[in-house]
């Protein structure tokens, strides 16, 4: 029996970062084959970033058991190597007609193998998982679990966990649970209950630089992503950049050439300091720097590094706010 006797195709593609709607796509292809057989002895899944593609066309090619069609599913396909791709994508465009394959990803280089199958494919055999408002996404999920997010609340939960719709059904559904009353579930209720998904690596000097210009919330937010053993570090480093900043503000240095010398730096390197320095009183400089000192003293001493650090450095944006 041919995949097209049943309005099957012997190729789908399921692809876009919304890996909810992959998930269901992969289980509602694979009940649909199962009701026209066993599926137990005629199914295989694939991991692209771990499995050979041949593993997979091998697959593929073989005849079905007691069943009109083999389901072969195949997801990360875009952690294949491009080698490996190319197996697959050949294999694509010659399927088995007693085999149906679904190919699943995140997304799918245009200008890659697989990217290029996937341009030919029928729209009957393309399942679109693509977000393209991940916060509505997320509303749309909760009214789904019959808890309302508020649209702060979602855009808050998209900020902490990002568009992996898993994570999202996940954490609204945990949500749901300790949710009291019949409103929506607010804004503070995601900050205070859903941690960050693997926050980027903070970069000290993207941080230090907002400290320089003043964006509070730039530098609070970089702070919040610093590990725990890397505060005592980041304090140093920041108290490193005040005292720059107050040698830029001292008659000694009138130039950038003058102050790259007194700091031992390459003249690039300082070119914004006398421009932040400009709007920093001195007195605020001095300030955190004398008690930077002592909060140094007592984040090792076994206070809260945390919020000692950020303490700290909310005093000194309000000082040099004036």
């Amino acid at each position: 029996m041919a995949a097209k006797d049943n309005n099957l195709q012997p190729v789908y593609f399921f692809i876009g970062e919304d890996a909810l709607k992959r998930s269901v796509a992969e289980e509602r292809l694979q009940t649909r084959i199962a009701k026209l057989g066993d599926i137990d002895f005629n199914s295989s899944v694939f991991d692209g970033g771990k499995d050979p593609a041949d593993a997979v066309v091998s697959a593929c090619r073989t005849l079905p058991f007691l069943s009109p069609y083999r389901f072969v599913l195949v997801r990360r396909a875009d952690a294949m190597p491009t080698a490996q791709a190319k197996l697959l994508a050949a294999y694509v465009a010659d399927p088995e007609l007693t085999t149906v394959l679904a190919i699943s990803a995140a997304s799918l280089d245009a200008k890659g193998a697989l990217g290029k199958a996937f341009a030919k494919a029928p729209s009957n055999a393309v399942v679109d998982c693509t977000i393209a408002d991940a916060a509505s996404l997320a509303r749309s999920i909760a009214v789904g679990h019959g808890t309302p997010l508020s649209p702060e609340a979602a855009a808050a939960l998209v900020e902490l966990v990002g568009k992996d719709t898993m994570r999202l059904d996940a954490e609204i559904t945990k949500l749901g649970l300790s949710h009291e009353g019949g409103g929506p579930i607010t804004e503070i209720e995601v900050r205070t209950q859903v941690s960050p998904v693997a926050p980027k690596e903070v970069k000290p000097w993207e941080m230090l630089d907002a400290i320089c210009a003043l964006d509070e919330r730039r530098a609070l937010t970089a702070l919040a992503a610093v590990g725990d053993d890397e505060l005592v570090r980041m304090l140093g480093l920041i108290q490193g950049r005040l005292k720059e900043l107050l040698a830029a503000k001292s008659p000694a240095c009138p130039s950038n050439a003058a102050l790259a010398a007194a700091l031992g730096k390459k003249d690039w390197q300082v070119k914004n300091l006398s421009r932040w320095a400009s709007r920093i009183p001195v007195a605020a400089l001095e300030a955190a720097v004398i008690d930077g000192a002592s909060v140094e003293a007592a984040m090792k001493s076994g206070s809260d590094q945390r919020d000692a650090l950020t303490l700290w450095l909310c005093g000194f944006f309000r000082a040099a706010r004036g």
